[in-house]
């Protein structure tokens, strides 16, 4: 872990919207209320997903926002090696397995069967599926993790969560079909450099899996703190699934006003972006953010 540092890790599938935004505000007002640094990670291990011109939109967004990363960027691409020896580490200690189910077989259940736990991955398995220069253009078999035992996610707003992983993720998939590396790997090998992660509600299901991920690789679990996500009014989710739209840029200032409002925060007197980030770190308590998975979204924003 380089320091004392929180991150903001969206991925470029399209601009950044005012769901993105809310985790992005309580991160950089959680990782400057302790004197920390304030990543930006680009997760961009999904090519095929990946929207044209996302990557220089979001920080672009941000920066609109007062909100400059405290260090250059970091990218997921950049990082394969650094995935393939977590899984080969994985692997050497028997805990992964080829999976060669499709989804249409898997139609119906709720997790993972566990069809395929006969077929171990070794080490030298994993480093013959290692992508070329082209990831996302090698297709083979998944890469499963054994998962079973229980673990307590300790969450900072949403509390403790005691989870039984067979019965809960179950065997999860680290290494996809296509040749790339699945999120819950990737994330975990990243988020173990860093000391505390907030983000939105929606990605607390996933953090067990990615918890037993960093346990069963011997890394640092980092400080989890989930804050509610924001729905419409018909109880979707905002988000690029639903056609969000962008963050509107040229009103800044009252977008963190109601965002701040959003995230349970004592009202702030401010009369710019600039203003608002030079008092919303000794103003903001993790503790006021609401107990809530989701709530309505900010009023005015969209």
């Amino acid at each position: 872990m380089d320091g004392w540092a929180g991150r903001f890790a969206p991925s470029p599938t399209g601009p950044l919207h005012v769901g993105s935004l809310i985790s992005a505000v309580a991160s950089r007002a959680d990782a400057r209320a302790r004197d920390g640094r304030w990543l930006l990670r680009i997760d961009d291990i999904d090519p095929p997903r990946e929207a044209s011109g996302a990557r220089e939109s979001i920080p672009r967004t941000l920066e609109r926002h007062a909100m400059p990363a405290d260090g250059p960027i970091r990218y997921q691409s950049a990082r394969l090696d650094r995935y393939h020896e977590a899984l080969g580490a994985l692997a050497a200690d028997g805990l992964l397995y080829r999976c060669r189910c499709t989804r249409r077989m898997l139609v119906g259940h709720e997790r993972y069967p566990g069809t395929c736990r006969g077929e171990r991955a070794d080490p030298d398995d994993v480093e013959s599926l290692r992508p070329s220069a082209v990831p996302w253009a090698r297709p083979g078999d998944a890469l499963r993790l054994r998962l079973s035992g229980r673990l307590c996610v300790d969450d900072a707003v949403q509390g403790a969560m005691d989870v039984d992983l067979a019965s809960g993720p179950g065997d999860i998939v680290v290494r996809r079909r296509d040749g790339l590396i699945a999120y819950p790997l990737a994330s975990a090998v990243d988020d173990a450099e860093v000391a505390h992660v907030v983000r939105g509600a929606d990605l607390l299901a996933a953090t067990a899996a990615q918890q037993a991920v960093l346990e069963r690789l011997g890394l640092d679990v980092p400080g989890w703190a989930h804050v509610p996500v924001a729905i419409e009014a018909d109880g979707r989710k905002l988000g690029k699934s639903t056609d969000a739209p962008p963050v509107d840029e040229g009103r800044p200032l009252e977008t963190l006003l109601a965002v701040w409002r959003f995230l349970g925060q004592p009202t702030l007197t401010v009369g710019s972006s600039d203003d608002f980030w030079r008092v919303a770190p000794d103003a903001w308590s993790l503790g006021a953010v609401p107990h809530l998975r989701a709530q309505a979204v900010p009023e005015g924003v969209v």
